[in-house]
């Protein structure tokens, strides 16, 4: 009976993320072309075919998965999987095993590689492959041909990008037309010049540290050259952590990219990923050159604390903004990624990072729910981060990245670091908290991309209104009610008012009684009144004003797809609106003060009158308290 050598390499459902044709797996492209390219005697060589469910609800990709499988009868079905996708993985897999019993069912991806003892605990898998897998898959095939197949194939060492062919861009069933990047109308495909990082973010699962590994320039060159020979595509997008480390490899893709625009006379254009502190003007101008159209930077949070905490050195807010200035003085576009949730996360760095946006302003903003993968230094060490992680077998239904609208979302996490007395919880953020102020920073997101894209397309109108929008948040991001402050500041009331009454008593012995009556109530009445206003009052009024600006979505432009006439001109009143209540507001903040104070000091200065009449009543017991004060003389 001849051998079967065919495999089905699956690109599993993620209709969670807001974009799920976005580009093809390049993962599984890459597995593909290590197969295809390794020297096989004849008859041994694998045969491949790629299937892209990404976009397919679970009914429908069980249903286009079983056609699949009826028409190209493989040996072999290959999943690749993230940790959202895991869940549905075992779903697809669990049905078709009940029609199939001769298939044999492969898993790769960053799930299996992080996750592997789960996957190896439920059983479904009969291959788990570990880490990068080019070369594995090559011993796999072999011990196939061999019959002595083995569980888990795992990666040891790093593999030379070098040596591995480029992904197979030509394998059957892959379907151009489906994906939807684009830069400016022309379809963006994915490409990777290196893997590895320098870098050890501790929110990042397992990766080769120090070891960051580039393909040679004309590897790169070729790769670029096979996609606009054949007419694949027009832009790129590099999936490189970050794409440049120094000046030389910047140089490098310009060049590359000079002699591919001659070559076939087009102006190439293509986005990427940098960090921060490799930001430099003269860097980004050769990039800039090289036809780089968009950055995308993870900056994470606007707090310095945040930062310092994830180990995210050398970046700091001051890099951050540096980054987004440098690229607008350039002409780059630039997008911040930022994460809710991270340890040492409050209200008040979560604001922090809504006033960091305003201030850097990128053209862009994403924002996502942090999650402890497994690898990161964070999950193995939650304690010395000061953070609480619910669950250790995560539901990874419920992991999402770039949610749509209508998805559930959970938070593994809180980030309270103390307990007041040992029991009341403070400093951080609930699980529930997290949570809220995720749905309220995707909330910011919607609105700050929407509003500026509304603007550019008004272009007369773009700077005025623009400045008053941020204005508008800016209010927001200073309204911080921080739960361990504001219980702090609870205490220290109670602390300061009872110290100011006993203090009180003690000069009550000491001073003829209608004097001290007049002074202490006037000074306590103000005293009071002023704490009790910062404490509650203000606390109050912020809250209130922040719902008010949060809630209140027809005083902000909605985020619509059409920009009709009709729209605009109607947005554009909304905003005149906005920003006319908006001072409303500002004025409401400062001029009640004098209001709240001078009425809560009559208020505490009738209280402290009704404390010194029950004095007068109860005065022997008060003199003799006062007696046990040093030196101190009763005056009758």
């Amino acid at each position: 009976m001849p051998l079967n050598n065919r495999i089905l390499f699956v690109s599993p459902p993620c209709k969670f993320l807001q974009e799920p044709d976005f580009v093809p797996n390049l993962g599984l492209l890459y597995i593909s072309s290590a197969l295809k390219n390794y020297n096989w005697s004849d008859g041994n060589k694998p045969r491949t075919r790629y299937l892209e469910l990404a976009n397919f609800d679970n009914d429908e990709a069980i249903k286009k998965l079983i056609e699949e499988i009826k028409e190209y009868n493989p040996k072999f079905l290959a999943f690749t999987s993230t940790t959202p996708q895991y869940e549905v993985v075992k779903f697809l897999v669990e049905h078709v095993k009940r029609n199939f019993k001769d298939v044999k069912y492969l898993i790769g991806g960053p799930h299996s590689t992080n996750y592997r003892d789960y996957v190896n605990e439920d059983q479904i898998f009969d291959y788990i492959f570990i880490g990068e897998s080019e070369e594995q898959i090559i011993n796999f095939w072999n011990h196939y041909l061999h019959d002595f197949l083995e569980h888990i194939y795992s990666s040891i060492q790093e593999i030379d990008v070098n040596k591995i062919p480029m992904p197979d861009w030509e394998i059957d069933g892959l379907n151009i037309e489906l994906y939807n990047s684009s830069i400016e109308g022309d379809r963006a495909f994915p490409i990777i010049t290196s893997r590895g990082c320098d870098y050890s973010c501790a929110f990042c699962e397992n990766r080769p540290k120090g070891r960051r590994r580039e393909k040679k320039i004309d590897l790169i060159k070729d790769e670029i050259k096979f996609l606009l020979n054949n007419k694949i595509v027009g832009a790129f997008v590099f999936y490189d952590c970050c794409l440049v480390v120094g000046k030389n490899r910047a140089i490098q893709l310009k060049k590359m990219f000079e002699e591919i625009n001659n070559e076939f006379s087009v102006k190439t254009k293509w986005r990427a990923f940098m960090r921060s502190d490799i930001v430099k003007f003269e860097i980004m101008n050769i990039l800039k050159e090289a036809g780089c159209y968009e950055i995308g930077f993870g900056i994470e949070s606007g707090s310095n604390k945040i930062l310092k905490n994830i180990k995210k050195n050398p970046c700091n807010r001051q890099t951050n903004t540096n980054a987004i200035r440098i690229c607008r003085q350039v002409g780059i576009k630039s997008k911040a990624f930022l994460v809710v949730g991270f340890p040492g996360e409050t209200r008040k760095t979560i604001y922090e990072t809504i006033d960091w946006v305003l201030e850097a302003e990128p053209d862009k903003i994403d924002v996502s729910l942090y999650m402890p993968y497994k690898g990161s230094d964070i999950s193995k060490d939650p304690e010395k981060y000061k953070i609480q992680i619910y669950t250790k077998k995560v539901d990874t239904s419920k992991m999402y990245y770039k949610g749509k609208e209508g998805t559930k979302f959970t938070s593994f996490i809180s980030t309270y670091p103390k307990k007041l007395l040992g029991k009341i919880p403070y400093g951080g953020l609930s699980r529930q908290d997290i949570l809220e102020k995720f749905i309220n920073m995707l909330d910011f997101k919607e609105r700050y991309n929407s509003l500026l894209t509304y603007f550019k397309i008004n272009k007369e109108n773009y700077k005025e209104y623009k400045n008053q929008i941020l204005e508008s948040y800016k209010i927001l991001s200073n309204f911080v009610i921080h739960e361990g402050e504001l219980i702090w500041r609870q205490l220290s009331l109670f602390i300061a008012t009872n110290t100011l009454f006993i203090i009180a008593l003690g000069l009550f012995a000491r001073l003829e009684k209608t004097r001290f009556l007049i002074l202490s109530i006037a000074a306590l009445g103000f005293i009071s009144s002023f704490l009790w206003y910062r404490i509650y009052i203000k606390s109050w009024l912020n809250q209130k004003t922040w719902f008010y600006l949060i809630r209140k979505q027809e005083l902000l432009i909605p985020f619509v797809s059409n920009f009709s006439e009709g729209a605009s001109i109607r947005a554009g009143k909304k905003v005149n609106d906005f920003t006319g209540k908006k001072w409303q507001l500002k004025g409401f903040q400062k001029f009640p003060i004098i209001i709240w104070v001078m009425g809560f000091t009559i208020l505490f200065m009738l209280f402290w009158t009704f404390i010194a009449v029950l004095a007068l009543f109860f005065e022997d017991a008060f003199i003799s308290f006062a007696s046990n004060f040093p030196n101190g003389q009763i005056i009758p």
